[in-house]
């Protein structure tokens, strides 16, 4: 099983030889993963319903991640949707993105997941990564330097 964030949307049906086939779905920024039924690993005789149930699985992920914004400090809060959406348009994966912001990939995850709330410094962040080559450049050198422990003034 993959352990790398996925950069796209996908379904698919993978055989287990003598058990049958798993469903196994992403979406772009989550780490692929196969339908599961009461803790385990569901497995289907034929690779359509397999299919099936992965894209069932994915929808459920997609909608989990359309909840309603809230309002925190003022501030329209980011969806996962959105930050996945930028992930893809930058070209990074979400644990470079978090490396820039400062966090550690696992929470960047939960913010694409909706399991956290997305700080407003990760929008600002992620706008000014958008609008430029010039601005990105900047995050990741600075970013860098930081990490080596030579802090500009």
């Amino acid at each position: 099983m993959a352990t790398k964030p996925s950069s796209r949307y996908f379904i698919k049906a993978i055989e287990r030889r003598a058990e049958g086939y798993v469903g196994q779905f992403s979406a772009p920024g989550l780490v692929p993963a196969t339908v599961q039924e009461g803790g385990a690993e569901a497995t289907f005789q034929a690779p359509e319903n397999a299919e099936l149930a992965a894209g069932r699985a994915l929808v459920d992920v997609l909608n989990a991640r359309a909840t309603a914004r809230p309002k925190k400090a003022g501030y329209a809060r980011m969806s996962g949707e959105e930050l996945s959406a930028a992930i893809t348009t930058l070209g990074v994966t979400v644990a470079e993105l978090a490396r820039i912001v400062g966090v550690p990939p696992a929470r960047a995850i939960g913010w694409i997941d909706g399991v956290q709330d997305i700080p407003h410094s990760v929008l600002v962040i992620v706008t000014l990564l958008l609008a430029s080559a010039e601005n990105r450049t900047i995050a990741v050198n600075a970013t860098d330097k930081a990490q080596r422990g030579a802090h500009e003034t």
